[in-house]
């Protein structure tokens, strides 16, 4: 019998195989020479979640996660940085923040 958590985990890890494959295939500028709207994607093993987000500076960002900063996070810790993207603008960064939500609904 499957467990709903090994249900999940899997669907999880199924959403983040395929969009690692768009994202390598897709034309996105990467690194930090464009200028600053980033979309992360976190992960935490010990609870087997991901968590996705946008930031103008990823560095930090994760460190507030980290920190306990962050209320949404705060239970999960530690994350580590699993993927990020630069988009040319904030619009678009948070247009691919919402659709990487909605992957796994």
């Amino acid at each position: 019998m499957v467990d709903a958590a090994d249900s999940k985990s899997a669907v999880r890890k199924d959403v983040l195989v395929r969009f690692q494959s768009w994202a390598q295939s897709a034309d996105i500028c990467q690194g930090f020479f464009c200028n600053g709207n980033f979309v992360y994607i976190l992960y935490t093993a010990e609870f087997n979640k991901f968590y996705i987000g946008q930031t103008a500076d990823v560095d930090q960002r994760l460190l507030r996660h980290n920190s306990g900063s962050e209320k949404a996070t705060l239970p999960y810790r530690p994350w580590v940085l699993k993927w990020f993207t630069e988009k040319p603008s904030r619009a678009e960064a948070m247009q691919l923040e919402k659709k990487l939500k909605n992957l796994t609904k």
